[in-house]
């Protein structure tokens, strides 16, 4: 089953990807296209021969109502991009983590415990528009590759982007992942506004959440990112969200269970900066 799962995902790709290929003969655009900030996806791709390289820190963590615990995670993530047509790219993720925690019924927190996951993808900018005629592409990623993982998690995503009045811009993502090699999968969507102001300085609020089991998450985040040149971008942002956790079939007879309020209200929250660098053909080093 999960490797039918794997040839579902894999099999529209490639589709996707001849078709694309065999139409596509114009120039691409010289623009930066970057992931950061934010967790929209672009719909464009780096151009032929560029090399790109998003590098985000990230402070997150989640504490629990009316509970002595809290978890937080330092996290540097590297996403390596690289054009090998004009309209299609591959990448490599590199995330390395390193997490501590409180549990309630502890009086000190846990010891830090680091890890690292890789993951790879693939994406091909299926349409290049203009204004609010849409940017579209899609990108196919096996994600979670860590030690500790046992088998990959396949995400197909579709990417969008429009522009709007020369200066406002809309980005959506929205796509499926399978669950850690499940026979069910989960949808993901993202939507991002941003405002972009003398061609530098690009603010953007933006909406995301996964919709898994059934259960849908209310995420937002926030933030800005500025060009220092055409070939390097800097960014700043943070999010946060709120979710009730309900307990399915608590023990009532489990002495640390039977602590806890039901459900727990748990608040999450990150920010994070980063920087894009592209190296190329494309744009200037001014």
């Amino acid at each position: 089953m999960v490797f039918l799962n794997y040839l579902k995902f894999l099999g529209l790709f490639v589709l996707i990807f001849f078709v694309t290929v065999q139409s596509s003969c114009a120039q691409y655009s010289e623009s930066l296209s970057s992931d950061r900030p934010g967790q929209a996806l672009s719909a464009n791709t780096v151009g032929k021969g560029i090399f790109q390289w998003q590098m985000g820190l990230e402070y997150a963590g989640a504490s629990f109502k009316d509970l002595e615990a809290y978890d937080k995670v330092f996290v540097n993530s590297n996403n390596l991009r690289y054009g090998l047509f004009e309209r299609f790219e591959v990448g490599l993720d590199v995330v390395s983590e390193t997490a501590w925690y409180k549990e309630f019924y502890l009086p000190n927190r846990g010891e830090p415990k680091s890890s690292t996951s890789f993951g790879v993808n693939a994406r091909v900018n299926v349409l290049k528009g203009a204004g609010v005629k849409p940017t579209i592409g899609v990108q196919l990623a096996l994600q979670k590759l860590g030690e500790n993982d046992e088998v990959f998690e396949p995400q197909l995503m579709l990417a969008t982007s429009q522009t709007f009045w020369d200066t406002w811009g809309l980005a959506t993502n929205l796509g499926v992942k399978n669950n850690n090699g499940s026979d069910y999968n989960s949808v993901i969507y993202a939507i991002n506004m941003n405002k972009t102001f003398k061609r530098k300085l690009t603010v953007f609020l933006e909406h995301y959440s996964e919709i898994k089991n059934n259960e849908w998450q209310n995420k937002f985040d926030g933030g800005a990112s500025y060009m220092i040149n055409s070939n390097f971008q800097i960014d700043l942002y943070g999010g946060w969200y709120k979710k009730d956790y309900t307990f399915l079939s608590p023990d009532p007879y489990d002495p640390l269970l039977y602590q806890l309020p039901n459900p727990i209200q748990v608040t999450n929250w990150f920010i994070s900066t980063g920087f894009t660098w592209r190296i190329g053909k494309h744009g200037s080093t001014e």
